[in-house]
């Protein structure tokens, strides 16, 4: 199965968990020596979270979150988010997080930061 097709797939999926995948995310994001996370983290992942969906569905999928990556209390955190991507992708979406997806996820994740910062 071509990637592209194996990401639109999948997309539904993440899609349809997007609130699990983003409270885990913050809460990865706040790191064990804060407890919760506090708004900044939960913006955090769902801005950097709609960043990489809409990567996955294509460059004709530009939306007006790019324009907040800039701003450094999300650009702080993009790092981190693109390292737990992919486990918390596997915990969150179990057998349908196929390692051909979750690296998909996390490749666009990265592109799609990069062309939102330049």
């Amino acid at each position: 199965m071509h990637i592209d097709t194996l990401s639109h797939d999948h997309v539904p999926a993440l899609i349809a968990r997007r609130d699990i995948i983003e409270a885990a995310m913050s809460q990865y994001l706040a790191g064990a020596h804060q407890g919760h996370a506090q708004a900044e983290e939960k913006t955090a992942a769902h801005l950097l979270f709609g960043l990489m969906l809409d990567g996955l569905q294509g460059p004709g999928a530009a939306s007006s979150i790019h324009p907040a990556v800039r701003d450094p209390a999300i650009r702080r955190h993009a790092s981190r988010f693109g390292d737990g991507l992919a486990p918390i992708l596997r915990d969150s979406l179990g057998e349908r997080a196929s390692d051909d997806f979750v690296a998909r996820c996390a490749d666009r994740f990265w592109v799609s930061l990069q062309a939102a910062a330049a």
